[in-house]
Protein backbone atom coordinates (compact mmCIF):
# COMPACT_ATOMS: atom_id res chain seq x y z
CA UNK A 1 0.00 0.00 0.00
CA UNK A 2 1.62 3.80 -0.91
CA UNK A 3 1.81 6.22 1.79
CA UNK A 4 -0.95 8.72 1.27
CA UNK A 5 0.75 11.78 0.21
CA UNK A 6 -2.87 14.00 0.94
CA UNK A 7 -4.36 14.08 4.29
CA UNK A 8 -5.12 15.75 7.67
CA UNK A 9 -3.22 15.28 10.94
CA UNK A 10 -5.61 13.02 13.26
CA UNK A 11 -4.31 13.73 17.02
CA UNK A 12 -5.33 10.80 19.50
CA UNK A 13 -4.33 11.15 23.56
CA UNK A 14 -3.45 7.99 25.12
CA UNK A 15 -2.74 7.82 28.90
CA UNK A 16 -2.20 4.88 31.96
CA UNK A 17 -1.10 4.59 35.26
CA UNK A 18 2.41 3.28 35.70
CA UNK A 19 3.83 -0.02 34.92
CA UNK A 20 2.14 -0.13 31.92
CA UNK A 21 5.34 0.85 29.46
CA UNK A 22 3.09 3.15 27.44
CA UNK A 23 5.94 4.38 25.08
CA UNK A 24 6.96 1.15 24.10
CA UNK A 25 3.30 -0.15 23.52
CA UNK A 26 2.38 3.06 21.02
CA UNK A 27 6.32 2.90 19.42
CA UNK A 28 5.85 -0.76 18.50
CA UNK A 29 2.08 0.38 17.28
CA UNK A 30 3.76 2.68 14.78
CA UNK A 31 6.24 0.28 13.62
CA UNK A 32 3.69 -1.83 13.03
CA UNK A 33 1.58 1.01 11.08
CA UNK A 34 4.34 1.19 8.81
CA UNK A 35 5.30 -2.18 8.06
CA UNK A 36 1.78 -3.40 7.77
CA UNK A 37 0.13 -0.15 6.12
CA UNK A 38 2.95 2.08 5.14
CA UNK A 39 1.18 4.63 7.61
CA UNK A 40 3.14 7.69 9.00
CA UNK A 41 2.43 7.83 12.97
CA UNK A 42 4.60 9.87 15.66
CA UNK A 43 4.62 9.16 19.16
CA UNK A 44 5.24 12.27 21.62
CA UNK A 45 5.40 12.08 25.42
CA UNK A 46 4.33 14.72 27.57
CA UNK A 47 6.37 12.55 30.15
CA UNK A 48 9.57 13.24 28.41
CA UNK A 49 9.42 16.49 27.82
CA UNK A 50 8.52 16.93 31.89
CA UNK A 51 11.48 15.14 32.24
CA UNK A 52 13.80 17.50 30.38
CA UNK A 53 12.45 20.32 31.88
CA UNK A 54 13.11 19.22 35.19
CA UNK A 55 16.65 17.86 34.05
CA UNK A 56 17.06 21.91 33.23
CA UNK A 57 16.04 23.19 36.05
CA UNK A 58 17.52 20.60 38.54
CA UNK A 59 20.65 22.12 40.49
CA UNK A 60 21.96 18.49 41.25
CA UNK A 61 22.45 15.71 38.61
CA UNK A 62 19.54 12.91 38.10
CA UNK A 63 21.42 9.74 39.38
CA UNK A 64 18.79 7.46 37.43
CA UNK A 65 16.67 8.72 34.72
CA UNK A 66 13.49 7.23 35.69
CA UNK A 67 13.41 6.26 39.51
CA UNK A 68 15.08 9.23 40.79
CA UNK A 69 13.42 11.81 38.54
CA UNK A 70 9.77 10.62 39.61
CA UNK A 71 10.76 10.60 43.26
CA UNK A 72 12.64 13.87 43.38
CA UNK A 73 9.85 15.64 40.78
CA UNK A 74 6.94 14.25 43.46
CA UNK A 75 8.65 15.53 46.05
CA UNK A 76 7.51 19.11 45.03
CA UNK A 77 4.79 20.98 45.91
CA UNK A 78 1.40 19.95 43.78
CA UNK A 79 1.86 24.05 42.52
CA UNK A 80 5.34 23.60 41.39
CA UNK A 81 4.46 20.43 39.80
CA UNK A 82 1.44 21.72 37.19
CA UNK A 83 3.83 24.58 36.53
CA UNK A 84 6.29 21.63 34.56
CA UNK A 85 3.10 19.89 33.35
CA UNK A 86 2.74 23.15 31.49
CA UNK A 87 5.62 23.80 30.06
CA UNK A 88 6.19 20.19 29.09
CA UNK A 89 2.75 20.06 27.01
CA UNK A 90 3.36 23.43 25.56
CA UNK A 91 6.32 21.53 24.23
CA UNK A 92 4.98 18.63 23.13
CA UNK A 93 1.75 20.53 21.64
CA UNK A 94 5.05 22.39 19.39
CA UNK A 95 6.30 18.82 18.30
CA UNK A 96 2.71 18.27 17.15
CA UNK A 97 1.99 21.50 15.93
CA UNK A 98 5.20 20.73 12.97
CA UNK A 99 5.17 17.04 12.67
CA UNK A 100 4.38 15.93 8.93
CA UNK A 101 3.66 12.47 9.69
CA UNK A 102 -0.54 11.79 9.86
CA UNK A 103 -1.30 10.50 13.09
CA UNK A 104 -0.07 11.72 16.52
CA UNK A 105 -0.01 9.66 19.74
CA UNK A 106 0.58 12.13 22.49
CA UNK A 107 0.92 9.94 26.15
CA UNK A 108 1.35 11.24 29.40
CA UNK A 109 0.19 10.00 32.62
CA UNK A 110 -3.14 11.57 33.91
CA UNK A 111 -1.89 11.47 38.13
CA UNK A 112 0.68 11.22 40.17
CA UNK A 113 1.20 9.75 43.25
CA UNK A 114 4.24 11.10 46.25
CA UNK A 115 4.76 8.41 48.38
CA UNK A 116 6.74 11.17 50.62
CA UNK A 117 3.45 13.08 51.03
CA UNK A 118 0.93 10.49 50.66
CA UNK A 119 -0.87 12.61 48.58
CA UNK A 120 -2.35 12.46 44.57
CA UNK A 121 -2.23 14.93 42.15
CA UNK A 122 -2.98 15.82 38.69
CA UNK A 123 -1.12 18.12 37.07
CA UNK A 124 -3.11 18.09 34.23
CA UNK A 125 -4.32 21.82 32.58
CA UNK A 126 -7.20 20.94 30.23
CA UNK A 127 -6.80 23.91 28.07
CA UNK A 128 -3.61 23.08 27.27
CA UNK A 129 -5.18 19.92 26.07
CA UNK A 130 -7.71 22.14 24.19
CA UNK A 131 -4.98 22.79 21.89
CA UNK A 132 -4.11 19.76 20.42
CA UNK A 133 -7.28 19.42 18.75
CA UNK A 134 -7.91 14.97 20.39
CA UNK A 135 -10.24 13.14 18.14
CA UNK A 136 -10.31 11.28 21.21
CA UNK A 137 -8.50 9.52 24.17
CA UNK A 138 -7.47 5.96 24.91
CA UNK A 139 -6.86 4.62 28.68
CA UNK A 140 -4.48 1.92 28.25
CA UNK A 141 -5.25 -0.71 30.60
CA UNK A 142 -3.88 -4.41 31.91
CA UNK A 143 -3.73 -7.47 34.41
CA UNK A 144 -2.42 -5.65 37.84
CA UNK A 145 -0.27 -9.03 38.21
CA UNK A 146 1.68 -7.86 35.45
CA UNK A 147 1.88 -4.88 36.38
CA UNK A 148 2.98 -5.38 39.70
CA UNK A 149 5.28 -8.01 37.94
CA UNK A 150 7.10 -5.19 35.84
CA UNK A 151 7.60 -3.02 39.20
CA UNK A 152 10.87 -2.57 40.61
CA UNK A 153 10.44 0.27 42.20
CA UNK A 154 13.44 1.09 44.65
CA UNK A 155 11.61 2.67 47.66
CA UNK A 156 8.72 -0.25 47.10
CA UNK A 157 11.59 -2.89 47.44
CA UNK A 158 13.37 -1.19 50.45
CA UNK A 159 9.62 -0.42 52.13
CA UNK A 160 9.12 -3.99 51.61
CA UNK A 161 12.16 -5.48 53.47
CA UNK A 162 11.32 -2.79 56.39
CA UNK A 163 8.11 -4.43 56.76
CA UNK A 164 9.15 -7.53 56.81
CA UNK A 165 11.71 -6.87 59.39
CA UNK A 166 10.31 -9.57 61.72
CA UNK A 167 11.94 -12.29 63.68
CA UNK A 168 8.93 -15.01 63.31
CA UNK A 169 9.40 -16.28 59.16
CA UNK A 170 5.41 -16.82 59.17
CA UNK A 171 5.12 -12.93 60.44
CA UNK A 172 6.99 -12.05 57.49
CA UNK A 173 5.53 -13.84 55.45
CA UNK A 174 2.41 -12.77 56.46
CA UNK A 175 3.24 -8.81 56.54
CA UNK A 176 4.74 -9.11 52.54
CA UNK A 177 1.31 -10.78 51.54
CA UNK A 178 -0.54 -7.96 52.57
CA UNK A 179 1.79 -5.33 51.52
CA UNK A 180 1.66 -7.45 48.14
CA UNK A 181 -2.06 -7.02 48.51
CA UNK A 182 -2.56 -3.49 49.12
CA UNK A 183 0.08 -2.75 46.53
CA UNK A 184 -2.56 -4.52 44.06
CA UNK A 185 -5.41 -2.49 45.50
CA UNK A 186 -3.68 0.74 44.72
CA UNK A 187 -3.09 -0.39 41.36
CA UNK A 188 -6.75 -0.30 40.98
CA UNK A 189 -7.93 2.74 42.98
CA UNK A 190 -5.46 4.45 40.57
CA UNK A 191 -6.48 2.60 37.44
CA UNK A 192 -10.07 3.93 38.37
CA UNK A 193 -8.85 7.12 38.90
CA UNK A 194 -7.09 7.46 35.80
CA UNK A 195 -10.16 6.32 33.69
CA UNK A 196 -12.25 9.22 35.60
CA UNK A 197 -9.77 11.92 34.86
CA UNK A 198 -9.75 10.32 31.36
CA UNK A 199 -13.48 10.55 30.87
CA UNK A 200 -13.73 14.30 32.53
CA UNK A 201 -10.61 15.43 29.60
CA UNK A 202 -12.67 13.88 27.23
CA UNK A 203 -16.06 15.49 28.26
CA UNK A 204 -14.94 18.73 28.30
CA UNK A 205 -12.89 18.47 24.14
CA UNK A 206 -16.12 16.79 23.04
CA UNK A 207 -14.39 13.60 22.22
CA UNK A 208 -14.89 10.14 22.80
CA UNK A 209 -13.05 8.34 25.79
CA UNK A 210 -11.85 4.61 25.45
CA UNK A 211 -10.37 1.89 28.24
CA UNK A 212 -8.78 -0.14 26.15
CA UNK A 213 -6.59 -3.30 27.08
CA UNK A 214 -2.87 -3.32 25.94
CA UNK A 215 -3.68 -7.09 25.39
CA UNK A 216 -6.00 -6.47 22.65
CA UNK A 217 -4.56 -6.91 18.94
CA UNK A 218 -2.86 -4.09 17.19
CA UNK A 219 -5.01 -4.46 14.52
CA UNK A 220 -8.19 -3.61 16.83
CA UNK A 221 -6.44 -0.32 18.26
CA UNK A 222 -6.09 0.68 14.42
CA UNK A 223 -9.86 -0.92 13.45
CA UNK A 224 -11.06 1.62 16.64
CA UNK A 225 -8.77 4.48 15.57
CA UNK A 226 -10.10 4.60 12.24
CA UNK A 227 -13.89 4.26 12.88
CA UNK A 228 -14.55 5.70 16.72
CA UNK A 229 -18.15 5.28 16.17
CA UNK A 230 -17.60 1.73 15.13
CA UNK A 231 -16.71 -0.94 17.88
CA UNK A 232 -18.49 -3.65 19.74
CA UNK A 233 -18.43 -5.32 23.04
CA UNK A 234 -18.62 -9.04 23.12
CA UNK A 235 -20.56 -9.66 26.14
CA UNK A 236 -20.30 -14.03 27.61
CA UNK A 237 -20.23 -15.54 30.48
CA UNK A 238 -16.08 -16.17 31.79
CA UNK A 239 -16.75 -17.37 35.21
CA UNK A 240 -19.14 -20.29 33.87
CA UNK A 241 -16.91 -21.09 31.42
CA UNK A 242 -13.90 -22.01 34.09
CA UNK A 243 -16.45 -24.03 36.33
CA UNK A 244 -17.85 -25.82 33.09
CA UNK A 245 -14.45 -27.32 33.79
CA UNK A 246 -14.18 -27.97 37.44
CA UNK A 247 -11.74 -30.61 38.52
CA UNK A 248 -12.84 -31.59 42.08
CA UNK A 249 -10.47 -33.43 43.73
CA UNK A 250 -8.84 -34.70 46.71
CA UNK A 251 -5.75 -32.27 45.97
CA UNK A 252 -4.89 -29.22 47.85
CA UNK A 253 -5.63 -27.34 45.10
CA UNK A 254 -8.64 -27.06 44.22
CA UNK A 255 -9.21 -25.58 40.74
CA UNK A 256 -10.46 -25.17 36.62
CA UNK A 257 -8.39 -27.47 34.85
CA UNK A 258 -8.29 -26.70 31.17
CA UNK A 259 -11.25 -24.59 30.80
CA UNK A 260 -9.91 -24.31 26.92
CA UNK A 261 -11.30 -27.03 26.51
CA UNK A 262 -15.26 -25.97 26.97
CA UNK A 263 -17.70 -26.10 24.38
CA UNK A 264 -18.12 -22.28 24.81
CA UNK A 265 -14.32 -21.18 25.03
CA UNK A 266 -14.02 -23.05 21.64
CA UNK A 267 -17.07 -20.81 20.43
CA UNK A 268 -15.94 -17.60 22.15
CA UNK A 269 -12.84 -17.80 20.27
CA UNK A 270 -14.01 -18.61 17.11
CA UNK A 271 -16.51 -15.74 17.09
CA UNK A 272 -14.14 -13.72 18.26
CA UNK A 273 -11.71 -14.40 15.50
CA UNK A 274 -14.49 -13.84 13.20
CA UNK A 275 -15.57 -10.91 14.68
CA UNK A 276 -12.55 -8.61 14.72
CA UNK A 277 -12.25 -9.30 11.14
CA UNK A 278 -15.25 -7.29 10.48
CA UNK A 279 -14.93 -3.83 12.77
CA UNK A 280 -12.98 -3.30 16.32
CA UNK A 281 -14.06 -5.71 18.98
CA UNK A 282 -13.63 -4.91 22.39
CA UNK A 283 -12.78 -7.87 24.84
CA UNK A 284 -13.62 -8.23 28.36
CA UNK A 285 -10.94 -11.29 28.62
CA UNK A 286 -7.81 -8.92 27.57
CA UNK A 287 -7.87 -8.50 31.38
CA UNK A 288 -8.45 -11.17 33.52
CA UNK A 289 -7.85 -11.11 37.05
CA UNK A 290 -10.63 -12.66 39.39
CA UNK A 291 -8.22 -16.12 38.90
CA UNK A 292 -7.52 -16.86 42.67
CA UNK A 293 -6.36 -20.31 43.72
CA UNK A 294 -8.66 -21.92 46.33
CA UNK A 295 -7.18 -24.36 48.47
CA UNK A 296 -8.01 -27.15 50.48
CA UNK A 297 -6.14 -27.33 54.38
CA UNK A 298 -7.81 -30.63 55.07
CA UNK A 299 -9.39 -33.53 53.53
CA UNK A 300 -12.24 -32.91 51.67
CA UNK A 301 -15.78 -32.87 53.47
CA UNK A 302 -19.38 -32.29 52.57
CA UNK A 303 -19.36 -28.74 54.06
CA UNK A 304 -16.04 -27.78 53.84
CA UNK A 305 -14.78 -24.46 53.06
CA UNK A 306 -12.09 -23.65 50.59
CA UNK A 307 -9.58 -21.08 51.29
CA UNK A 308 -8.36 -18.12 49.18
CA UNK A 309 -4.53 -18.76 48.50
CA UNK A 310 -1.97 -16.42 47.28
CA UNK A 311 -1.63 -18.34 43.95
CA UNK A 312 -3.32 -17.45 40.27
CA UNK A 313 -4.81 -20.06 37.88
CA UNK A 314 -4.08 -19.45 34.16
CA UNK A 315 -5.29 -15.97 32.92
CA UNK A 316 -7.99 -16.47 29.26
CA UNK A 317 -5.96 -17.01 26.53
CA UNK A 318 -5.18 -13.98 24.43
CA UNK A 319 -5.58 -13.74 21.01
CA UNK A 320 -3.18 -15.28 18.78
CA UNK A 321 -2.28 -11.84 17.08
CA UNK A 322 0.53 -9.76 17.90
CA UNK A 323 -0.78 -7.38 21.32
CA UNK A 324 -0.40 -4.04 22.47
CA UNK A 325 1.52 -5.51 25.66
CA UNK A 326 5.19 -5.34 26.48
CA UNK A 327 6.92 -8.35 26.61
CA UNK A 328 7.92 -9.65 30.11
CA UNK A 329 10.73 -11.32 31.36
CA UNK A 330 10.48 -15.23 30.77
CA UNK A 331 10.13 -16.27 33.74
CA UNK A 332 7.14 -14.36 33.93
CA UNK A 333 5.42 -17.66 31.61
CA UNK A 334 5.29 -19.48 34.73
CA UNK A 335 4.32 -16.74 37.38
CA UNK A 336 1.38 -18.32 39.10
CA UNK A 337 1.24 -16.52 41.66
CA UNK A 338 0.49 -12.80 43.23
CA UNK A 339 3.87 -12.65 44.82
CA UNK A 340 7.00 -11.82 42.50
CA UNK A 341 9.38 -14.17 42.46
CA UNK A 342 12.41 -11.87 42.80
CA UNK A 343 10.91 -10.14 45.65
CA UNK A 344 10.37 -13.56 47.54
CA UNK A 345 14.11 -13.95 46.97
CA UNK A 346 15.22 -10.82 47.86
CA UNK A 347 13.68 -10.80 50.97
CA UNK A 348 14.76 -14.60 52.40
CA UNK A 349 11.53 -15.62 52.09
CA UNK A 350 11.72 -18.59 49.52
CA UNK A 351 11.68 -21.77 52.01
CA UNK A 352 8.56 -20.46 53.91
CA UNK A 353 6.95 -20.09 50.50
CA UNK A 354 7.83 -23.81 49.50
CA UNK A 355 6.00 -24.67 52.96
CA UNK A 356 3.30 -22.69 52.84
CA UNK A 357 2.74 -24.21 48.61
CA UNK A 358 3.37 -27.84 50.79
CA UNK A 359 0.68 -27.01 53.44
CA UNK A 360 2.82 -27.38 56.45
CA UNK A 361 2.30 -24.55 57.73
CA UNK A 362 -0.12 -23.73 61.04
CA UNK A 363 -3.67 -23.91 59.77
CA UNK A 364 -3.98 -20.31 61.22
CA UNK A 365 -2.08 -18.77 58.75
CA UNK A 366 -3.84 -20.27 55.73
CA UNK A 367 -6.84 -18.68 57.71
CA UNK A 368 -4.67 -15.37 57.99
CA UNK A 369 -3.79 -15.19 53.66
CA UNK A 370 -7.27 -16.17 53.08
CA UNK A 371 -8.74 -13.33 54.75
CA UNK A 372 -6.21 -11.07 53.32
CA UNK A 373 -6.82 -12.37 49.95
CA UNK A 374 -10.59 -11.71 50.74
CA UNK A 375 -9.65 -7.80 50.41
CA UNK A 376 -8.38 -8.15 46.88
CA UNK A 377 -11.39 -10.75 45.82
CA UNK A 378 -14.30 -8.30 46.45
CA UNK A 379 -11.96 -5.05 45.18
CA UNK A 380 -11.37 -7.05 42.13
CA UNK A 381 -15.06 -8.03 41.78
CA UNK A 382 -16.29 -4.49 42.15
CA UNK A 383 -13.76 -3.35 39.70
CA UNK A 384 -15.26 -5.98 36.87
CA UNK A 385 -18.37 -4.25 37.14
CA UNK A 386 -17.77 -0.89 37.20
CA UNK A 387 -15.46 -1.67 34.29
CA UNK A 388 -17.48 -3.70 32.10
CA UNK A 389 -20.49 -1.27 32.22
CA UNK A 390 -17.78 1.06 31.18
CA UNK A 391 -17.14 -1.09 28.10
CA UNK A 392 -20.76 -1.35 27.35
CA UNK A 393 -20.84 2.32 27.27
CA UNK A 394 -18.09 3.36 25.11
CA UNK A 395 -19.06 0.65 22.01
CA UNK A 396 -21.91 1.45 19.80
CA UNK A 397 -22.56 -2.26 19.43
CA UNK A 398 -23.21 -5.64 21.96
CA UNK A 399 -22.57 -8.91 21.30
CA UNK A 400 -24.26 -11.56 23.35
CA UNK A 401 -22.42 -15.29 23.36
CA UNK A 402 -24.76 -18.06 25.44
CA UNK A 403 -26.27 -15.76 28.51
CA UNK A 404 -27.51 -19.31 29.81
CA UNK A 405 -25.00 -21.43 28.99
CA UNK A 406 -25.61 -24.97 30.16
CA UNK A 407 -28.61 -23.80 31.77
CA UNK A 408 -27.49 -20.56 34.14
CA UNK A 409 -28.09 -17.23 34.01
CA UNK A 410 -24.86 -15.59 33.50
CA UNK A 411 -25.26 -12.60 36.05
CA UNK A 412 -22.87 -10.31 34.81
CA UNK A 413 -24.36 -10.72 30.93
CA UNK A 414 -27.80 -10.23 32.23
CA UNK A 415 -26.48 -6.77 33.89
CA UNK A 416 -24.36 -5.92 30.80
CA UNK A 417 -27.72 -6.27 28.58
CA UNK A 418 -29.41 -4.69 31.15
CA UNK A 419 -26.97 -1.46 31.19
CA UNK A 420 -27.52 -1.53 27.44
CA UNK A 421 -31.40 -0.98 27.51
CA UNK A 422 -31.70 1.04 30.02
CA UNK A 423 -28.86 3.31 28.00
CA UNK A 424 -31.02 3.51 25.35
CA UNK A 425 -29.21 5.08 22.64
CA UNK A 426 -30.53 5.42 19.33
CA UNK A 427 -27.58 4.10 17.13
CA UNK A 428 -26.83 1.34 19.74
CA UNK A 429 -27.18 -2.34 17.91
CA UNK A 430 -27.39 -5.45 20.36
CA UNK A 431 -27.67 -8.87 18.76
CA UNK A 432 -28.09 -12.15 20.57
CA UNK A 433 -26.78 -15.46 20.56
CA UNK A 434 -28.96 -17.59 22.73
CA UNK A 435 -29.11 -21.04 21.57
CA UNK A 436 -32.36 -23.16 22.33
CA UNK A 437 -30.29 -26.33 24.21
CA UNK A 438 -29.19 -23.17 26.90
CA UNK A 439 -32.99 -21.99 27.48
CA UNK A 440 -34.26 -25.26 27.35
CA UNK A 441 -31.57 -26.10 30.72
CA UNK A 442 -32.56 -22.63 32.26
CA UNK A 443 -36.23 -23.63 31.95
CA UNK A 444 -35.85 -26.74 33.56
CA UNK A 445 -33.43 -25.30 36.38
CA UNK A 446 -36.19 -22.22 36.72
CA UNK A 447 -38.90 -24.65 36.92
CA UNK A 448 -36.90 -26.91 39.40
CA UNK A 449 -35.95 -23.67 41.32
CA UNK A 450 -39.73 -22.92 42.06
CA UNK A 451 -40.38 -26.26 42.77
CA UNK A 452 -37.55 -26.23 45.17
CA UNK A 453 -38.46 -23.49 47.05
CA UNK A 454 -42.13 -25.24 47.75
CA UNK A 455 -40.15 -27.73 48.87
CA UNK A 456 -38.56 -26.13 51.53
CA UNK A 457 -41.23 -24.22 52.51
CA UNK A 458 -43.20 -27.27 53.06
CA UNK A 459 -40.31 -28.65 55.00
CA UNK A 460 -39.29 -25.70 57.26
CA UNK A 461 -43.19 -24.70 57.94
CA UNK A 462 -44.83 -28.32 58.31
CA UNK A 463 -45.08 -27.53 62.54
CA UNK A 464 -47.06 -24.76 62.42
CA UNK A 465 -48.91 -24.59 58.88
CA UNK A 466 -52.62 -25.22 59.21
CA UNK A 467 -53.94 -28.70 57.41
CA UNK A 468 -55.57 -26.19 54.78
CA UNK A 469 -52.20 -24.02 53.76
CA UNK A 470 -50.40 -27.37 54.08
CA UNK A 471 -53.05 -28.71 51.46
CA UNK A 472 -52.23 -25.89 49.33
CA UNK A 473 -48.83 -26.31 49.24
CA UNK A 474 -48.75 -30.18 48.66
CA UNK A 475 -51.64 -29.17 45.65
CA UNK A 476 -48.79 -26.14 44.06
CA UNK A 477 -46.28 -28.71 44.58
CA UNK A 478 -48.16 -31.78 42.25
CA UNK A 479 -49.06 -29.36 40.16
CA UNK A 480 -45.74 -27.58 39.41
CA UNK A 481 -44.64 -31.33 38.82
CA UNK A 482 -47.10 -32.04 36.38
CA UNK A 483 -46.79 -29.27 34.60
CA UNK A 484 -42.71 -29.89 33.62
CA UNK A 485 -43.47 -33.01 31.97
CA UNK A 486 -45.63 -31.21 28.94
CA UNK A 487 -41.83 -29.27 28.43
CA UNK A 488 -39.70 -31.58 27.46
CA UNK A 489 -38.53 -30.32 24.22
CA UNK A 490 -38.85 -26.55 24.81
CA UNK A 491 -38.18 -23.90 22.32
CA UNK A 492 -37.09 -20.55 22.74
CA UNK A 493 -40.31 -19.26 23.53
CA UNK A 494 -42.21 -21.36 25.24
CA UNK A 495 -40.73 -20.55 28.48
CA UNK A 496 -42.77 -18.04 29.25
CA UNK A 497 -45.78 -20.54 28.71
CA UNK A 498 -44.05 -22.41 31.53
CA UNK A 499 -44.12 -19.18 33.63
CA UNK A 500 -47.48 -18.20 32.32
CA UNK A 501 -48.54 -21.75 33.93
CA UNK A 502 -46.65 -22.00 37.16
CA UNK A 503 -47.78 -18.30 37.92
CA UNK A 504 -51.86 -19.73 37.34
CA UNK A 505 -50.60 -22.46 39.67
CA UNK A 506 -49.31 -20.33 42.37
CA UNK A 507 -52.49 -17.38 41.95
CA UNK A 508 -55.11 -20.35 41.94
CA UNK A 509 -53.69 -21.85 44.74
CA UNK A 510 -52.92 -19.45 46.90
CA UNK A 511 -56.24 -17.42 46.10
CA UNK A 512 -58.23 -20.45 47.59
CA UNK A 513 -56.01 -20.39 50.34
CA UNK A 514 -56.38 -16.88 51.31
CA UNK A 515 -59.80 -16.27 49.73
CA UNK A 516 -57.99 -13.03 48.06
CA UNK A 517 -55.84 -11.95 45.08
CA UNK A 518 -52.61 -12.72 44.98
CA UNK A 519 -50.01 -11.22 42.72
CA UNK A 520 -46.40 -13.15 41.89
CA UNK A 521 -44.33 -10.81 44.35
CA UNK A 522 -46.35 -9.17 46.06
CA UNK A 523 -48.44 -10.51 49.24
CA UNK A 524 -50.65 -8.06 50.81
CA UNK A 525 -50.99 -9.21 54.55
CA UNK A 526 -54.17 -7.49 55.67
CA UNK A 527 -57.19 -9.83 54.11
CA UNK A 528 -55.34 -12.92 55.67
CA UNK A 529 -57.99 -12.82 58.93
CA UNK A 530 -58.24 -15.85 59.62
CA UNK A 531 -54.30 -16.61 58.78
CA UNK A 532 -51.53 -17.00 61.55
CA UNK A 533 -48.59 -14.43 61.02
CA UNK A 534 -46.35 -17.26 60.44
CA UNK A 535 -48.37 -18.54 57.52
CA UNK A 536 -48.69 -14.96 56.19
CA UNK A 537 -44.56 -14.55 56.49
CA UNK A 538 -43.88 -18.13 55.22
CA UNK A 539 -46.36 -17.29 51.87
CA UNK A 540 -44.21 -13.96 51.55
CA UNK A 541 -41.02 -15.79 51.55
CA UNK A 542 -42.50 -18.22 48.83
CA UNK A 543 -43.54 -15.40 47.08
CA UNK A 544 -39.91 -13.71 46.90
CA UNK A 545 -38.13 -16.73 46.15
CA UNK A 546 -40.80 -17.52 43.06
CA UNK A 547 -40.62 -14.12 42.04
CA UNK A 548 -36.51 -14.61 42.11
CA UNK A 549 -36.52 -17.79 39.72
CA UNK A 550 -38.70 -16.41 37.48
CA UNK A 551 -36.92 -12.92 36.77
CA UNK A 552 -34.06 -15.26 35.81
CA UNK A 553 -35.77 -17.44 33.51
CA UNK A 554 -37.70 -14.53 32.34
CA UNK A 555 -35.36 -12.18 31.34
CA UNK A 556 -33.95 -13.32 28.21
CA UNK A 557 -37.73 -13.44 27.04
CA UNK A 558 -39.25 -10.09 28.00
CA UNK A 559 -35.91 -8.78 26.21
CA UNK A 560 -37.37 -10.71 23.24
CA UNK A 561 -40.79 -9.57 23.35
CA UNK A 562 -40.13 -5.99 23.87
CA UNK A 563 -42.53 -4.37 21.38
CA UNK A 564 -40.94 -2.00 18.81
CA UNK A 565 -37.16 -2.61 20.22
CA UNK A 566 -35.40 -3.16 16.44
CA UNK A 567 -32.34 -2.36 18.10
CA UNK A 568 -31.94 -5.98 19.50
CA UNK A 569 -31.86 -9.13 17.44
CA UNK A 570 -31.53 -12.73 18.68
CA UNK A 571 -30.11 -15.88 16.68
CA UNK A 572 -30.14 -19.54 18.10
CA UNK A 573 -27.39 -20.81 15.99
CA UNK A 574 -23.46 -19.61 15.69
CA UNK A 575 -23.93 -19.58 11.66
CA UNK A 576 -26.66 -17.32 12.05
CA UNK A 577 -24.93 -15.14 14.08
CA UNK A 578 -21.96 -14.69 12.22
CA UNK A 579 -24.40 -14.08 9.27
CA UNK A 580 -25.76 -10.59 10.50
CA UNK A 581 -22.42 -9.41 12.35
CA UNK A 582 -21.38 -9.41 8.65
CA UNK A 583 -24.75 -7.74 7.57
CA UNK A 584 -23.88 -4.00 7.33
CA UNK A 585 -27.39 -3.11 7.36
CA UNK A 586 -28.20 -3.83 11.10
CA UNK A 587 -24.80 -2.76 12.71
CA UNK A 588 -24.05 -0.23 10.21
CA UNK A 589 -20.42 -0.29 10.51
CA UNK A 590 -18.19 1.89 8.19
CA UNK A 591 -16.18 -0.38 5.86
CA UNK A 592 -12.76 -0.13 5.81
CA UNK A 593 -11.50 2.29 3.43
Amino acid sequence: MEQRKNFTKKVFGFNSIPGLSIGTSLTSFKDYLNKEFSVSSRVVSIDKKLREIFYKDSSTPILNETDDFWFRLLSLPPRKIKELWEKASESAFEEVNVAKEEFIFVFFHSSFFSYDYKWRVSGVDINQLKKFKFLAFFNFIDDIYDIHFRGRDRRAILRRREVTQEENDEQRFLNFIELTIFKLVEYIDWRQSEILLTDIFALHLGVPSFIFSNKHPKQTLWKLIRNLEGSAYLSHPISEVRRSTEKDTDTSFFEYEKFENSELYSQIARIANHVRQQFPLIEPTTIDELRIKKIRIKPKTKDEKLLLSTFLSPRWTISSLVSLAPELPHNRQIFNSILVPYDVEFLGLTNILEKFTDLKLNDSIYLQVHYLMSILDRKIKQDIAWRDHHLVEQTNNLLVLRPTFLGKSSGGVRREVQYFINADRLKAKCLILHEEGDCHQCSQKSASSILESVKKLRDYQVNFLNPQINLVIEQIENQITNQLTNYINIPLITIQDLITDVTKIIYQSLHRASETQFDVGILDPDPFQEISEEDQQAFNNLSKHITKSLLKGNFYIEVLKKEGNKAIKFTDNEESFLNVVSESNFFKIAKEE
